[in-house]
């Protein structure tokens, strides 16, 4: 039975860069389903949860150092049990489904994992690393806590993946619709049929990343709500620190300022980074709706017009929507709505913390 492991790995790991970076996880104890035989499975599941809690163990004695960290050690805590239950089949699920609608519309070359989403960690993982280092002053603690930050990192990279590659699929199938010709007179009826082809063709792709998104739907809310549990608290601590400290009291190091300074960005570039590509997606579809009414102005064909016409309805039909909980919509004015929500409890702070110097 563990003879068939490696043979399990080598399969995986020529097949895509995405089975690399899911395969990696397992030594950092994210736990991936590689194999339908459950004997293998249960074994990387006993992995995963051993490597989960001898992290907890070796970082519960930092929290006294990093009172923050308390936050990264629940967020952490929550993905290595949502990867435990989930077994990370959506992304595969996904994934499958995207690329085999590649493949129909003849897209080539469509990196699965596009760059962005590697700067997008890079500077989550940067940022992290120097509030820890700078809030705690033991470079002793630093290995231990930096592996730790990476596991957690995955839940970031792989929402950051899912998005990121829908909108580099979204403006692809706007240019799409784009290049459609559409001329005022056709003549030939080949060309008609070569146009109505194209035109579902593209329909049929939309559809098809529309109903793959759809099939995740519930992953990607818990990978928000675990998210935001994590990156709002820490935001509005930070915060608070910075202005009481730092510019109220003036007793705070420059590190302790660096450190609340880093840990206010990321948690701002985390919370952020969804909504405002989802927002650059919304962005795309609106541009699909406003390509094809011109085209159906300019069109003469009644078959073409008629193709145009389905097309815009059904993406006006069936916009592109994100929610939170099923109740919470992604989209800029979460972004607002969180300032405001912490902004609002930071005052309450203050205001608390007034209150309790004049009691005392």
């Amino acid at each position: 039975m563990l003879l068939e492991i490696p043979k399990y790995f080598s399969k995986l790991t020529k097949s895509s860069i995405l089975n690399f970076i899911l395969i990696s996880q397992i030594f950092l104890g994210n736990y991936y389903e590689i194999s339908d035989i459950t004997s293998i499975c249960n074994i990387i599941k006993i992995y995963c949860f051993g490597f989960t809690v001898l992290m907890m163990f070796l970082c519960q004695y930092y929290i006294s150092f990093i009172s923050m960290f308390l936050f990264l050690s629940l967020e952490y805590f929550l993905i290595s049990v949502f990867f435990l239950i989930t077994g990370q089949r959506y992304i595969h699920m996904y994934y499958n489904a995207i690329q085999i609608s590649d493949t129909v519309m003849g897209f080539k070359n469509v990196s699965l994992v596009p760059f962005v989403s590697f700067l997008y960690l890079l500077i989550i993982l940067v940022l992290r690393c120097t509030a820890i280092y700078c809030r705690s002053g033991y470079i002793s603690i630093f290995p231990p806590i930096v592996l730790k930050l990476v596991t957690s990192d995955c839940n970031h990279f792989m929402g950051s993946i899912l998005f990121s590659s829908l909108l580099v699929r979204m403006k692809l199938l706007r240019q799409c619709f784009k290049n459609i010709s559409v001329p005022i007179n056709i003549v030939g009826r080949d060309e008609v049929d070569k146009n109505v082809k194209n035109i579902r063709n593209c329909l049929n792709y939309y559809k098809n990343l529309m109903d793959s998104l759809l099939h995740i739907n519930n992953e990607i809310q818990l990978l928000l709500c675990i998210m935001l549990v994590s990156n709002v608290p820490r935001w509005i601590m930070a915060s608070y620190q910075v202005i009481y400290f730092h510019f109220i009291e003036g007793s705070s190091s420059k590190l302790q300022y660096i450190a609340n300074l880093s840990v206010i960005i990321e948690t701002f570039v985390a919370s952020c980074s969804p909504t405002i590509v989802t927002e650059l997606i919304k962005v795309e579809v609106n541009g699909m709706k406003s390509i094809l009414a011109s085209h159906i102005a300019r069109c003469t064909d009644s078959s073409i017009q008629h193709e145009l016409q389905r097309a815009l309805r059904y993406i006006t039909t069936r916009p592109f929507r994100l929610s939170v909980t099923q109740i919470i919509e992604l989209d800029l004015k979460l972004t607002f709505s969180i300032s405001c929500l912490c902004v609002t409890y930071i005052i309450v702070a203050f205001q608390f913390t007034h209150f309790t110097e004049t009691v005392a």
